[in-house]
């Protein structure tokens, strides 16, 4: 137990999946238990670990938010306060799209 939180005992990894979508099995399961309340902060590598849709990060960050999820992300941790962290993590959610748009040109 860290800080009164507690670990939920369970990962959520999309592992092979990309992260160009939300509709992914474990993203689709932890949407379903912050809904119901049963999470209330969450750690993640990075922005772009978790989604790699701009308009996709808007949305979850959004849901999270408005559920009273912290999400933290552990090479980014200046992203998690206030107006300046929220402008910041759109704008890294462009630039994963940005990334992951380079990634597909690239290899088509």
């Amino acid at each position: 137990m860290i800080h009164g939180f507690r670990w939920c005992g369970q990962r959520f990894d999309d592992e092979g999946q990309s992260g160009v979508t939300l509709d992914r099995p474990a993203m689709r399961k932890l949407r379903k238990i912050i809904d119901l309340g049963g999470i209330d902060r969450i750690y993640a590598v990075a922005l772009g670990r978790v989604t790699r849709s701009m308009l996709d990060a808007i949305v979850h960050l959004d849901e999270f938010d408005k559920a009273g999820v912290d999400e933290h992300f552990v090479l980014q941790s200046e992203l998690i306060f206030g107006a300046q962290g929220r402008f910041l993590r759109h704008v890294l959610a462009t630039f994963a799209e940005f990334d992951r748009d380079m990634i597909a040109t690239r290899i088509a």
